[in-house]
């Protein structure tokens, strides 16, 4: 048994569906399929039975997924005492960063990080903001890049500011949104809260919402042919649609409405070698010319 087949068990226990295992793991189905034949070989038993509403598990198969689960939290609680205790720069970083992060900065860090440290494994979760600051309170990583303003656990360091634009295919005034048609997205709670917040400050009528789609990476694509105007931030509108016409979201104060990424760690493994040389790496990265129009 690898670590990937104990990964897919535990996944299975929550998703009860193997096409949701695959996409978590970013998997093909049959390369899961496959998986899970070997498993079942492995125990001779059969994890469940498929239906129509997903995959319901045996008793050996509810055996085995909680072991799964039991046996992932002790190896990450091994990697995280190994650490702890590690003097040199070799071992393994738990990291996780908000899914914007990791498509658009994550890949460049780490490739010139690794050409540095070589012997330095970095294994990333991507999951939501807030869902990363869960996962550092439950040690199952041990810093996060995150993007918004959730509850400092341990310390943080700020990265990096940018502003959220109104973004369209067209000139407009900030008079004309509530006339536009919006196209909406599933946004960070942190972030939706903050757009409200400026839209109810400016405007009497609700959003003209024209579509709602799943994600950021559908609502850029939709307003770029013109479908409509959105609320993006900076870093996108430079890494994907700088033609936008684009106006920043204006408070009270005339400032600029903005959103900040952190990097937040756990401090109990601040004085870590291979720990603090990421730290350090990172902010000493530049952000600007990543982010910034």
């Amino acid at each position: 048994m690898e670590e990937l087949d104990w990964q897919i068990l535990e996944d299975l226990k929550q998703t009860h569906n193997l096409s949701k295992t695959a996409m978590n793991l970013m998997l093909s189905q049959p390369a899961i399929s496959k998986r899970v034949q070997q498993i079942e070989a492995r125990f001779n038993c059969s994890l469940g039975v498929r239906t129509k509403k997903g995959l319901v598990l045996s008793p050996e198969g509810t055996v085995l997924c909680d072991w799964a689960e039991r046996l992932i939290k002790a190896t990450m609680a091994a990697e995280y005492d190994v650490a702890r205790a590690r003097t040199d720069k070799t071992g393994v970083l738990r990291i996780g960063a908000s899914n914007t992060f990791t498509k658009y900065l994550l890949p460049d860090i780490l490739v010139a990080f690794k050409k540095l440290y070589p012997n330095i494994e970095v294994k990333v979760v991507t999951a939501w903001s807030r869902d990363l600051v869960h996962m550092l309170e439950r040690k199952e990583i041990w810093m996060a890049f995150i993007r918004g303003e959730y509850s400092s656990i341990g310390e943080r360091d700020e990265l990096f500011e940018e502003t959220m634009f109104a973004a369209a295919c067209e000139y407009f005034e900030y008079e004309d949104l509530p006339k536009m048609q919006q196209v909406a997205y599933r946004n960070d709670e942190m972030l939706e809260f903050k757009l409200n917040h400026w839209w109810f400050n400016n405007y009497r009528e609700r959003p003209n919402i024209g579509m709602s789609v799943l994600n950021v990476d559908a609502c850029r694509v939709m307003v770029q042919k013109g479908l409509g105007y959105s609320f993006l931030s900076e870093l996108i509108i430079k890494q994907e649609c700088p033609e936008l016409f684009r106006r920043p979201l204006l408070l009270e104060d005339g400032k600029e409405l903005t959103r900040k990424t952190y990097i937040q760690y756990d401090t109990d493994l601040k004085e870590n070698n291979i720990f603090d040389v990421f730290i350090q790496f990172v902010k000493n990265w530049d952000f600007k010319s990543s982010v910034k129009l």
